[in-house]
């Protein structure tokens, strides 16, 4: 946790630190029923998270997010918007990790939002998803049009029709020569499906991801529920 490879960073998880702000929001909403899990467990937890994080909580400045949609900023849990400091205070480069189910799209949309003036973005998912994204992308920032959303469905189609640009990773491979220029602003679903340096995919993928524009590097979101410890 917390270390640097390749310009990306790994965010530690601090849903301990949160657990209990959580549980109280969770507890206002209306027909929920919430049972919290026992002290000692949380004690055990915590416990061993302050031994191993490697990256303090406090250490994480808080972001200005007053140009992200307002809906999506007070929909993020505690936890989510320290991902979302712990990203920015990194220049929007990090390999996010979460567990599945603890809201990791949401993160990275918001992440992604915040540099919305470097825009196109890019986001690379399995076939299986994409459409599952371009909702999620409608229900978190009611100011994009749909119709900026992009889903690329066929290796006819342009991969840059979009101020949101929702592509698999084979079709990835098939429209490479769109890549140029380059995004500047990327998110990879499941980027564990780039360990394979063999294949198409993650020749295509990697050099998006490792360029550098003058004095800069492209904001890149990779995301996995499969990471090795």
């Amino acid at each position: 946790m917390g270390f640097k490879e390749e310009g990306l960073f790994l965010l530690p998880p601090p849903y301990v630190t949160y657990y209990a702000a959580s549980v109280e929001r969770v507890r206002c909403l209306p027909q929920v029923q919430l049972d919290p899990l026992p002290k000692t467990l949380t004690l055990a937890f915590a416990a061993q998270l302050q031994k191993t994080s490697l990256c303090p909580v406090a250490d994480i400045p808080e972001a200005d997010l007053s140009k992200v949609d307002s809906k999506l900023v007070s929909s993020l849990l505690p936890f989510q918007r320290v991902g979302v400091n712990f990203a920015i205070a990194k220049r929007g480069r990090l390999l996010l990790a979460d567990d599945m189910g603890l809201g990791k799209t949401i993160q990275a949309i918001c992440i992604a939002a915040y540099y919305r003036k470097e825009w196109p973005l890019l986001v690379v998912v399995p076939s299986s998803v994409r459409f599952t994204w371009e909702q999620a992308f409608r229900q978190w920032l009611p100011s994009l049009s749909p119709d900026h959303i992009n889903v690329v469905v066929t290796g006819k189609d342009r991969l840059t029709a979009g101020l949101v640009n929702i592509v698999s990773f084979d079709l990835l491979s098939k429209l490479e020569k769109q890549l140029k220029p380059p995004f500047r602003v990327v998110i990879i679903d499941e980027s564990h499906f780039l360990k394979n340096v063999k294949t198409a995919r993650c020749r295509t993928a990697v050099p998006l991801l490792k360029h550098r524009f003058p004095g800069l590097q492209s904001e890149v979101v990779l995301f996995s529920s499969a990471v090795d410890p």
